[in-house]
């Protein structure tokens, strides 16, 4: 069994949950984004997820769960599940969407830290 309060659940969003109408389901994070299949860490274990319908249809990309979200799934099996709902973000780390499209795309919620790392290129010159 996960500790889950080592990964940040603490009673603001377990008062978030039962808020929910899928109070009674599972809760997890989400730890790893692979398109449509997101990984989430609960109490029970590692969770391979996708997400229903209305969530994957209804909802804009900036709306989409993103590592590190707080999500409320059904499990169907063993390390199987479905989203059924996304607790509300805190600190959110977001970009804008590629294409023409001015909208934006989270990439990961309750940010403690960030750090921005670049390359540095050095351009040299001879005299010859």
């Amino acid at each position: 069994m996960i500790n889950l309060n080592a990964y940040g659940w603490n009673e603001k969003l377990n008062q978030l949950k039962q808020e929910s109408a899928f109070k009674t389901l599972s809760h997890g994070r989400v730890s790893t984004v692979h398109r449509t299949c997101y990984e989430v860490i609960s109490v029970n274990g590692l969770f391979q997820c996708e997400l229903t319908g209305s969530l994957m249809y209804g909802k804009s990309d900036f709306e989409l769960p993103c590592t590190g979200d707080w999500v409320i799934f059904q499990p169907f099996d063993d390390n199987k599940g479905i989203i059924v709902d996304r607790l509300p973000r805190e600190r959110i780390l977001y970009r804008k969407k590629s294409g023409s499209v001015a909208d934006k795309q989270a990439f990961a919620s309750y940010v403690d830290k960030a750090f921005i790392v670049q390359s540095l290129m050095i351009i040299s010159m001879f005299a010859g």
